[in-house]
């Protein structure tokens, strides 16, 4: 069942990238100060929607996943959207199994539900749908928004569940306003996977875990950024000020 342990990465390696009230930044996050440089080399230059995100064995048996985006935005509505974790349901999922290219990845994600008595933590249902191999997985995750002086992080971390392939999972998405516009964000994010078995690291293809995780990636950040409209259609309409238009680019 080695294929079942590969999509297993897979499935967490596409939650810890993409999702994180009243708790404290956890200490494996980058800080402010250290993103902002790597969004400047990277962003100063780009006055469009961009999006680059990349997969790699990072050694140690770590697989990263590493992205950067710029795309129309407000920090405070940002962040609006980001707290309301009980909210993800509704607007996460939109598109998430369709491929860019046309088809449904192989592994499906098909349900986001906050628990009852706990309003960061979220219940992620996932499917397997090989040729011969339809199966359910279930994991749970502790989602922590955070917001600084001049961004806002969003982490997203496994909780304890017994596991053969993974040993560790963390996640976080940090998001600045563009300098001299405050209409666009500048968008770091990162996920981080150790696994156990040092042959499955590297027997891991990435061609694999590209296309079926970080290809992703830019479908939640399409999506964020369409909820986003809406948070800014809710605070701005009392002033009839029109939001801005969103376009989903590839």
């Amino acid at each position: 069942m080695e294929t079942f342990k590969i999509q297993s990465l897979i499935v967490f390696l596409i939650f810890g990238a993409f999702a994180s009230l009243a708790f404290g930044k956890p200490a494996w996050i980058l800080t402010p100060d250290q993103i902002y440089p790597l969004l400047e080399s990277h962003l100063s230059k780009k006055k469009e929607d961009y999006f680059k995100r990349t997969v790699r064995r990072a050694g140690n048996q770590t697989i990263e996943l590493e992205g950067f985006s710029s795309l129309s935005g407000r920090l405070e509505n940002f962040y609006s959207v980001a707290k309301d974790i009980p909210n993800y349901r509704q607007w996460a999922l939109t598109g998430l199994n369709k491929k860019p290219a046309g088809g449904e990845y192989l592994l499906q994600i098909l349900d986001l539900r906050v628990d009852p008595q706990k309003s960061n933590v979220l219940h992620a249902l996932f499917g397997l749908r090989f040729p011969g191999i339809h199966q359910d997985l279930r994991r749970s995750f502790l989602i922590i928004p955070t917001q600084q002086p001049r961004s806002v992080t969003v982490s997203c971390q496994s909780l304890d569940a017994p596991d053969l392939v993974l040993s560790s999972l963390v996640g976080y998405i940090t998001a600045f306003s563009a300098p001299k516009d405050p209409e666009r964000l500048w968008v770091y994010f990162k996920g981080v996977a150790k696994i156990r078995s040092w042959i499955l690291y590297q027997a891991l293809p990435e061609r694999l875990l590209t296309q079926e995780s970080s290809e992703r990636i830019q479908t939640v950040l399409d999506n964020f950024s369409q909820e986003e409209v809406k948070q800014y259609a809710l605070v701005e309409r009392s002033n009839r000020v029109k939001p801005p238009k969103k376009k989903r680019q590839r």
